[in-house]
């Protein structure tokens, strides 16, 4: 289980850093823990963390970005 989380959390840094050029670890931390035992996706736990907790700090900073998960 713990490669698979890494292998998981690996892929949802590439989907950001491909997106804002920052990973997530340069990011307010989110549930990702969660998000995997959940069963999400990479893109689908992106896109909760975008919602639950980079929002607001993307919009004060100009960053537009939708990661396509629920388009």
């Amino acid at each position: 289980m713990e490669n698979k989380f890494k292998t998981w959390l690996r892929e949802c840094d590439k989907i950001v850093s491909s997106q804002i050029g920052i990973g997530i670890y340069d990011l307010p931390d989110a549930e990702w823990s969660s998000y995997f035992e959940d069963g999400l996706s990479p893109l689908d736990g992106v896109q909760c963390a975008y919602e639950d907790y980079w929002q607001c700090d993307f919009a004060a900073h100009g960053i537009n970005v939708d990661f396509g998960a629920w388009q």
